[in-house]
């Protein structure tokens, strides 16, 4: 939802706000928080809370006084709650003015317009200028563009010329470049100004395809029955977009000052829980990007806006439509795990709210889904991009798959057998099997890996370079080290490829020396000394590997916006960001909307050597073993092993202790 800084163009004196409203997380005290953290955001309120608003500021103590100046300077400081009684107990119309803006910049945008609304009329034409100015900004945060642009028209058109009317006319034009071309339809069947509805069509020549601009002139042109008028208009708007480029441009820019509503929804837990970090760390990488956006953009900022998340599907509705009816989210960043993400992800469709989620890697989740995309690439990513690194990298053409029936890696094991194939690859051998049925005994499977010529030659055995195995759950270390063990006795030669549960199968010496074993991974911190000192000193403490996601789904997001413009255009401009190598995620949806990048990591001495001859080990952060540190154990999916990399919890009771969830969802707590 678009929101927009503090206007400064007038004859009064208001103040330039810096949005970031991003709260304070643990462990850093309120007085470090950058200064200039003020809410803009939009709710909506109806009369009866702006009466409730009155009431309160009406019973505060205003009894000391303070001059309209000095009230005037608690506004430009940003304390707009602090002078709220005070321009309350002064009827005049400038401290109404005041008022109303500060209720604006406080977020009450319907108490805002009440205020407001009144001094349309007054005889004092800065304060009405600047009334019909704020009005204007309210209705297009309400995505009211007819209203916004009526009355900024109005404005611009005033005689007498001032700094105030030459913004509006600025904002006029901004706001019809900005607008979507089914926005731009909306509004046209709204306006009730002909010169509005010929400047919205002319102005769509060049964010439009041709057949949308066509039938959008059509459409404008139909309101006139008489011949010879719309003859008229038609050459005059042919005579106005002569010169300008035909066919939609890649994005239209967003007007000067808007503010991005990002929603964040992330469990809570308590602070003794060992999941308590894994939100809070993801959080504080956001927090950070947001900060390092707001400090480089001064015409646009975004604001985050936190709500938790729950297990149970109401509860987590409620925070969903929350964000996007009270705080009209532009996106939302979570739920981290795949139950409530699936639930989520159909309100997203419904709302049309892009929806990114940070950890959640089921398959399904966005099937079918044009608004939910996934930083943590699914186990079918896993098998496919493995599939292609064998074949593309390593030159291997003969594979096996071994996978456990019903298992997460069932479905990397099938990418992954479809992707060789289509790159011309021989899967020789293809074993789907329960082996906890067959006590883990691998030796039917595995006797084909014998380089014996008489029972290659026997028994009709096919070639194998490469065994495919993405072991996952408890048993996956147990199904690693005994496929190791037997590639070892029938052919060293055999190259293991799996998903990251191999990092922590316990090979022997000889093993981590003789065998080729390479893993896939979706996360991978990399030194960055400056980034690591800029998140410790911001939140007073070491980051970890959620803090790193965090930041770079931040990061990627907020560049998305910053294309974007309208995040009308966000879902396209998402999917096609290109790669984006970030401190922990290699981001690529490759017109997907499922993260397409993977790390290949080699394990073993001889598949380093493979990769680098020098032997280097991967660039790679030195990170303790989840077993070592339980706070900073990675999310695991349901009957998972707790040593994988970030994927999902079986419990997401969000309630962090507490009684029940839905009891404290209205507060909005800041997290953690």
């Amino acid at each position: 939802m678009k929101r927009f800084l503090i206007s400064t163009a007038h004859l009064l004196v208001f103040a330039t706000v810096a949005v970031a409203s991003i709260p304070a997380p643990p462990n850093v005290d309120e007085s470090t928080v950058p200064v200039g953290t003020s809410v803009i955001s939009n709710m909506l309120l109806a009369q009866a809370e702006y009466s409730q608003l009155q009431d309160t500021v009406k019973s505060s103590d205003s009894a000391a006084l303070l001059s309209f100046e000095e009230i005037v300077k608690l506004y430009e400081q940003g304390s707009f709650q602090e002078a709220l009684p005070y321009l309350q107990a002064i009827n005049t119309e400038d401290a109404t003015l005041f008022l109303g803006k500060s209720y604006f910049a406080l977020g009450h945008v319907g108490a805002a317009r009440q205020v407001l609304r009144p001094l349309l009329e007054s005889k004092d034409d800065a304060v009405r200028r600047e009334a019909v100015y704020t009005l204007a900004l309210v209705h297009f945060q309400a995505e009211n563009y007819a209203q916004s642009l009526e009355l900024l028209l109005s404005l611009s058109r005033e005689t007498r010329r001032t700094a105030i009317q030459i913004d509006a006319e600025r904002l006029y034009r901004q706001i019809l470049n900005y607008l979507s071309p089914g926005e731009r339809f909306a509004t046209l069947g709204l306006l009730h100004s002909l010169d509005i509805k010929a400047d919205l069509v002319e102005s769509g020549h060049r964010w439009m395809s041709t057949p949308e601009y066509q039938i959008l002139e059509r459409t404008f042109l139909s309101e006139f029955p008489d011949s010879t008028t719309s003859t008229r208009w038609k050459e005059l708007l042919r005579r106005n977009t002569l010169n300008t480029t035909q066919g939609r441009f890649p994005y239209p820019p967003a007007p000067e000052g808007i503010v991005y509503q990002i929603g964040v929804l992330l469990p809570v837990f308590a602070p003794d829980d060992p999941r308590f970090s894994i939100p809070r760390n993801l959080y504080h990488g956001l927090t950070h990007a947001a900060e390092q956006f707001n400090a480089t953009n001064s015409r646009k900022k975004v604001h985050l806006h936190f709500q938790p998340s729950y297990m149970d599907s109401d509860s987590v509705q409620y925070s969903f439509l929350d964000l996007v009816y009270t705080h009209q989210a532009d996106v939302v960043v979570g739920p981290l795990f795949s139950g409530p993400a699936s639930v989520i992800s159909s309100l997203a469709e419904e709302h049309q709210v892009p929806l990114v989620l940070p950890l959640a890697n089921a398959d399904q989740i966005n099937a079918g889904h044009n608004y939910t995309f996934q930083i943590n690439p699914t186990f079918e990513v896993h098998g496919k991009q493995m599939a292609r690194y064998a074949i593309q990298n390593l030159g291997l053409d003969s594979l096996a798959v071994i996978s456990q029936k019903s298992s997460l890696g069932e479905s990397a094991a099938n990418a992954f057998r479809y992707e060789a194939e289509a790159l011309g690859a021989t899967i020789s051998y293809w074993f789907e099997e329960d082996f906890r049925a067959k006590g883990f005994d691998l030796s039917a499977f595995t006797d084909p890996f014998t380089t014996d010529s008489v029972l290659v030659d026997s028994l009709g055995y096919r070639p194998i370079h490469a065994v495919y195995a993405p072991f996952t759950g408890q048993e996956a270390a147990t199904l690693s080290r005994l496929l190791a063990n037997d590639v070892e006795l029938h052919n060293k030669e055999i190259v293991i490829l799996g998903l990251e549960e191999w990092k922590n199968t316990a090979l022997t010496p000889w093993q981590m020396n003789q065998l080729e074993v390479y893993y896939s991974e979706p996360f991978r911190v990399r030194p960055d000394s400056s980034l690591t000192a800029e998140l410790s000193q911001r939140f007073g403490s070491e980051p970890d590997l959620f803090t790193f996601i965090g930041y770079d789904t931040g990061v990627y997001l907020l560049n998305s916006l910053d294309r974007t413009g309208n995040p009308h255009y966000l879902k396209e401009v998402l999917k096609t960001m290109g790669a984006k190598d970030g401190a922990a995620v290699q981001i690529d949806f490759s017109d997907q909307r499922t993260n397409q990048q993977v790390y290949i990591t080699p394990l073993t001495d001889m598949a380093k050597e493979t990769v680098d001859p020098s032997h280097t080990e991967p660039d790679e952060m030195p990170r303790e073993s989840p077993s070592e540190k339980p706070d900073e154990s990675p999310i695991e999916t349901p009957d998972e092993s707790p040593n994988e990399t970030p994927r999902e919890t079986p419990d997401e009771s969000g309630s962090g202790g507490q009684n029940d969830p839905k009891d404290d969802i209205e507060s909005n707590p800041e997290p953690f």
